[in-house]
């Protein structure tokens, strides 16, 4: 008598059957997943990037500013004297809360008392409708960040 070892053809192709529809259903939670970590990590470094140019202005004693661009998804610093810092990209797949920046001007200016140009609402959403809003209030730019989820 022959022992046999291993698996059927057809045994092996159930299993993979199965490990695939496993995968078809976990892949959306695992894109949602990764969109709200992509929205959360653009958020921070926002929000970090601007506490960053207030605390600079302070030290240096000049304006900074944080240009963004309106209907994009970039923004950019620049120091009094012409210095543009680096361009930086919202993570993708995150885009401004409606399409657009909300704030009367794209840009903030920080100046060396600590106080803002602008005050107003940075929206940032991702495809599954989860939205981080950044809050910058007049007279010290005090920073807030909101999370809400977007239903309809």
């Amino acid at each position: 008598m022959r022992e046999e070892h291993g698996f059927s053809l057809v045994e092996t192709l159930v299993a993979l059957f199965i490990a695939v529809v496993m995968a078809a259903v976990a892949m959306p939670d695992f894109r949602a997943i990764s969109d709200r970590t992509r929205l959360d990590l653009t958020a921070a470094c926002l929000a970090s990037d601007l506490a960053t140019a207030q605390a600079t202005a302070v030290d240096l004693g000049e304006y900074e500013e944080v240009r963004f661009a309106p209907f994009g998804d970039t923004y950019q610093t620049y120091l009094d004297g012409g210095r543009y810092g680096p361009m930086k990209t919202f993570a993708a797949p995150t885009r401004y809360f409606d399409g657009y920046l909300h704030l009367p001007e794209p840009s903030l200016r920080y100046y060396s008392t600590s106080t803002v140009s602008e005050s107003g609402q940075i929206g940032l959403v991702d495809p599954e409708g989860d939205v981080r809003d950044i809050i910058v209030s007049l007279g010290f730019g005090v920073l807030r960040q909101y999370r809400h989820m977007v239903v309809g």
